[in-house]
């Protein structure tokens, strides 16, 4: 069990860094005009300030979808089962019940 949950433990980080080079692939393909990008080579001519104003809008999105689906989330009702208790009267009798 335990090699199991660090298999998708690494599976999700390994996804997450694959999503995350993608954005951002996606973001400097987008925001490239005239050499001039979001993520740019040098630092003093470009907007980190947008792009991470990018991440918390979708952070903020990603917040919203869960509040949304965790307000429309319902409990199932389960009915209570008795159990009969198999053993109870033999210890109590001192033997097996005939």
């Amino acid at each position: 069990m335990r090699s199991l949950g660090i298999a998708f433990y690494l599976s999700v980080i390994g996804a997450g860094n694959f999503v995350s080079s993608f954005v951002i692939t996606a973001v400097d393909h987008i925001t490239d005009n005239g050499g001039k990008s979001w993520l740019g080579k040098d630092l003093n001519n470009s907007r980190l300030d947008r792009f991470y104003w990018l991440l918390a809008c979708m952070a903020a999105a990603n917040l919203c979808v869960y509040v949304f689906a965790a307000r429309r989330y319902s409990y199932k009702n389960v009915q209570k089962v008795a159990v009969a208790d198999c053993f109870g009267d033999e210890l109590e009798n001192g033997g097996p019940i005939p």
